[in-house]
């Protein structure tokens, strides 16, 4: 908590209205925790399955942790 959170949602929110940004509902989606090992060719397709885009925008992955 604390500073970690501080401006989070405003700043997620001004990423989301950039142009060449493809919108992401839920900020802090936090996939990447599970990943205790190395990701398998099918753990990248499952990340990249929660961030679909179309071409030419940028999108990710949200989180102050």
């Amino acid at each position: 908590m604390g500073s970690q959170k501080c401006g989070t949602s405003w700043w997620f929110s001004l990423l989301n209205a950039h142009p060449e940004v493809q919108a992401q509902a839920r900020k802090e989606v936090r996939t990447l925790l599970a990943f205790r090992k190395p990701m398998e060719p099918a753990d990248v397709a499952e990340y990249v399955r929660w961030f679909p885009r179309p071409p030419g925008k940028r999108t990710g992955e949200w989180t102050p942790s």
